[in-house]
Parts: structure tokens; sequence; C-alpha cells
């Protein structure tokens, strides 16, 4: 699959300049966005995608080194690569990271009649969501193929050395839906061949439920995790959930009767354990303290000792809410009660998933998991 693209000529020569939200929120500093990278078009099948893409080798900071890592960045529903981009500000030429953005296409909830006609439903989602679409709205003689997205941007970087782009340091992240889409990328006997490390955020597994189950989680080989979930989340309940509300166009917010819809999910502590026994961890959980703020508290929950030299890492938000935890105002989490505010977390995110991913490479993993038949997570 190629395009018409010169790397070194249509990205920005020279240090990306930031640029900011409002300078701060009452004490608290607000998080510094980089200036966005670049959008491209790619076609899968006959669907055109598109993903935000940075080039570390413009940045003074990154130019020397002989190879960058690569990291995939899956915004949730509804959301766009843009808005991913500006929360999680992975491309940040401190990182020195080749960092893609890929967009979503249009999805529906179950309270529009199982149909894709209503346009004031279809929100951006990925693949295995039950309001995932399965098909293109615009080209519904093909099936939706997120799968497909995914190996076509590494190929799409492997055909491009002037890229510089190290395919034996792959990892994903994403945030909601896309960290749904993370965990079902590295469940994926094929997919989890090309992927090191994935961080998924504040997500819902659905897969994890029978009704909603695409297929096993059979990764082909270890794969390092680390995971962050707020206990005070509710648009996935941290305990897991039992059914699929049908409410009004499937948007709901607030607490109690009128919270947000979803769908069946796991209890992260029961899918934590899982990747743990798919990784064939062999020490007992090690849990310690990840620091306090005001409302918040961290507990670091993980398997240390796991085939391949892997490790499984859980972040427990106590007090966290579905955000991408940062100790700075993110568009995430900004107080809803007027006060100007925000709920921020003990640690940032951001740095501590870049610093866990490049502990890891794709070629050290030689055992095979094909074997393990657990396939409820």
């Amino acid at each position: 699959m190629q395009l018409p693209f010169n790397a070194l000529s249509l990205f920005s020569v020279g240090k990306l300049f930031s640029t900011f939200l409002p300078e701060s929120y009452g004490s608290h500093p607000t998080c510094p966005i980089s200036t966005l990278p670049p959008s491209y078009n790619l076609t899968v099948g006959k669907v055109a995608r598109t993903f935000g893409l940075s080039n570390p080798s413009l940045y003074p900071e990154c130019e020397q080194l002989d190879s960058y890592p690569i990291i995939l960045a899956f915004h949730g529903r509804g959301a766009s690569w843009q808005h991913m981009a500006k929360l999680t500000n992975l491309h940040d030429p401190t990182y020195c990271a080749i960092t893609i953005y890929p967009q979503g296409l249009p999805g529906y909830g179950l309270s529009d009649g199982n149909t894709c006609d209503n346009d004031a439903r279809r929100k951006p989602s990925w693949a295995g969501a039950p309001y995932a679409t399965c098909y293109d709205l615009d080209h519904p003689d093909q099936p939706r193929d997120d799968f497909g997205f995914f190996h076509a941007l590494l190929d799409y970087i492997k055909d491009r050395p002037e890229l510089k782009g190290d395919l034996e340091r792959v990892y994903v992240t994403g945030k909601s839906n896309g960290a749904h889409f993370t965990n079902y990328l590295a469940c994926d006997p094929d997919a989890s061949k090309r992927i090191a490390a994935i961080a998924p955020v504040a997500g819902p597994y659905y897969q994890a439920k029978d009704r909603w189950t695409p297929g096993r989680c059979r990764p082909s080989k270890p794969i390092a995790v680390i995971n962050f979930q707020g206990t005070e989340d509710r648009s996935v309940e941290y305990e897991g959930s039992e059914e699929w509300i049908n409410c009004p166009a499937n948007s709901s917010v607030g607490d109690g009767e009128e919270r947000r819809c979803v769908g069946k999910i796991p209890g992260i502590w029961y899918w934590f354990l899982g990747w743990g026994e798919r990784n064939k961890c062999q020490n007992e959980v090690i849990e310690r303290d990840g620091g306090m703020t005001e409302g918040q508290r961290i507990v670091i929950q993980s398997f240390e000792q796991c085939a391949g030299g892997k490790e499984v890492r859980h972040y427990k938000v106590v007090g966290g809410k579905h955000v991408w935890p940062a100790r700075c105002c993110n568009l995430d989490n900004l107080k809803r009660d007027g006060s100007g505010k925000c709920e921020i977390a003990p640690v940032d995110a951001t740095d501590e998933i870049v610093r866990f991913f490049l502990r890891f490479k794709v070629a050290a993993d030689e055992e095979t998991l094909l074997g393990n038949e657990r396939g409820d997570l």
C-alpha cells in the first residue's frame, strides 16, 4: 500500500511549538499540548482511513537517533484523533517516538434500533464494542476492518525507511473504547505478533461477555500490560457491568438512573488476573503505594515475573473517574462543579506509559501462548 508521501518534506521542519489551554484552572497548571502532527489518509479495502502521524526525526532533540519507537493511540467513542493527541500529548518531542493517532469510523447504539441511519447518533468508534458498526457507512458492502487498519499503519511505517520506525518497539494505547480496542488487538493471534506492550486507560473489555464475544483472547506471545482505571468511573464500572442499558441516544451522563450506557464488561481485577495468567506470570501480585492527591490515591498492583520478561501492571486510581490521569489540567479532568478546578492525579499517565513501554521489545518474545484456552477475558 503506497501513498505519495515524502516524510521529510511533508512535515514541518523544526521543533514543535507548544500550544496551551488557559494557563491554569484555579491553582492547577494546564497540561502543555504540542502542535498537532499532520493528518494523512490511506485506503483499507475500499474505505478511506485517516490518521495523524508525528515524525521525531524533525525534532532537534531526536534527529541523531538511529531509530524511533512507534506508539499507536486510539481515541474513545465519539472523539477524534486530534482530541486524543491533545489529551495525551504522546507526540511531545521529549519522547522521540513516532506517534500514530488513528481515526475511528462511525458507530451506533442499540437505542436507535440497530440501524446506522440516524446521523445524530453516529459516533466514531472501534471494532468489538456493541455500538461499533460492522461496516463503513459510506461503503456498506465493505466489512469494517479496524484490524486491517492497524496492520496497514505499521506497514506504512515499514515501507518508509526515512521515518526510521523500529518495528521491534511497537506499542499500543487508548482511552475508553480505544482502550477496549487496544486490548482487542493484543488478544488477536496475528496483531499481537507485532505488539511489545499495551496501555489501555479507562477501558471496557466487551469481548469478555458471551453476547459480545468476537473471539477468544489468544495472544500469540507474552505482551507487557500497563493499565489505569478509576474506581469512581461512571462510564466503565470498576467492578464490571452486567447488561447493556437501552437509553436515549446512548449518551446520558450522571449518577443513578442517568448513568452512561455501557455494555457487559468484566471487573478490572478479573481482567488484570487474566493477563497475569495469559502471560504465565509466576509471582503473586505485588502491591505498592503510587501516591496521593486531594481526592485521589493510586494503588499499583503488578505481576513482575512473567514469560518473556514481561510485566502486567495495574494503576488503581481510587477516587478517579473516566479520565486520562494527569498531574495537570487536561481535556478530561476539569471538575463539573463550576469551581474551575481539576481533578489532579498523583501521576501522569502519559509519562508512566512511555517509560513502561520503552522497557520492552517484540523480538524478546519467544514463547507462543496460542495453546491458552482462557477465552473469557
